[in-house]
């Protein structure tokens, strides 16, 4: 029998353990990485367990009366090891319901994993979402480079890298948190009126947690000023870009293309992908054509990342 328990704090080191071992985990599922803005989730994480022995986890935060995975996140979704199998994800989810229904909780909002960010395949709980007549109610379309199999940049994409070469930009490893999202905050003010989901001071304490996972690579030009740059999120030999950012000059001289020629052709291509990460807004439903297309200009072509809604 599988019981479903609430996460605690004493909880920590064994949840960080497991994460490490899982098929499917990934650093942000770290507890360090999730409690960063704890004041503005409600904590929900659930752990799994069969006869005394852990076998899985749920990140997820409570929003009313409906459980998200999780709402700080990307994507979420149980997280188990390899000796997951499709049965036991089904007494999993039974579990899960069963606790939440006990809580009087009423849906389950569920962010899939994408399948880039597997160890090995870890499905089970799709099919099983299935079963449990869960909707689909969010589908956004991420931009991927599969780096054993790119596709070679448009034209103008090489032409901007021409044109960074002759005016001498350079690409360094940088801990310029700062610097990077004042890029970062003037951009998004200027095209959409929001600021960045972090702050400088909060990247900075994350990279600092999780040095192997997050880096930020920058574009300086002859008077060592940065014009324009990128946070890489690291996991299991997927290459996510959360942040890309340039300012005037790093626009007119093709920055952000010479930067993405450097990470996909050169330092990160032995790699598995390069994620440009999602284009749309509204829930899916708007697509920002203008960015999407600048992805696909770069290599990119479209996987799906699903959000699925089961009632308990």
């Amino acid at each position: 029998m599988i019981n479903a328990l609430l996460y605690k704090p004493e909880c920590k080191e064994i949840w960080n353990a497991f994460i490490q071992d899982a098929k499917n985990g990934i650093f942000m599922f770290y507890r360090n990485y999730m409690e960063y803005h704890s004041n503005k989730f409600q904590d929900y994480s659930l752990l799994f367990y069969e006869n005394e022995k852990l076998i899985a986890v749920l990140p997820a935060s409570l929003k009313d009366d409906v459980i998200v995975s999780h709402g700080g996140l990307t994507f979420g979704g149980i997280v188990a090891d390899s000796r997951m199998t499709t049965k036991k994800m089904l007494e999993i989810f039974q579990a899960l319901k069963g606790l939440l229904k006990n809580n009087g909780l009423k849906k389950i909002i569920y962010k899939a994993l994408p399948y880039i960010y597997h160890k090995i395949p870890s499905e089970e709980d799709r099919y099983v979402i299935f079963l449990n007549k869960g909707r689909l109610i969010k589908q956004e379309p991420c931009s991927l480079v599969l780096l054993d199999n790119k596709l070679k940049f448009c034209e103008g994409k090489r032409r901007g890298i021409s044109k960074a070469k002759k005016v001498d930009l350079k690409v360094l490893e940088s801990k310029d948190y700062d610097q990077f999202f004042k890029l970062a905050k003037a951009r998004l003010n200027e095209r959409y009126a929001v600021d960045p989901v972090h702050t400088a001071f909060e990247m900075n304490c994350l990279a600092s947690s999780f040095p192997e996972n997050i880096k930020l690579y920058s574009v300086i030009n002859k008077s060592l000023e940065m014009v324009a740059g990128t946070i890489l999120y690291l996991n299991n030999k997927a290459a996510h870009a959360q942040y890309i950012a340039s300012n005037e000059e790093g626009r007119e001289n093709g920055a952000i293309d010479y930067l993405m020629d450097y990470l996909i052709n050169d330092l990160y291509k032995d790699y598995k992908y390069f994620d440009f990460g999602i284009s749309t807004e509204e829930g899916g439903h708007y697509l920002n054509e203008g960015l999407i297309a600048q992805k696909e200009m770069l290599g990119g072509r479209t996987i799906c990342f699903s959000t699925y809604e089961i009632d308990v």
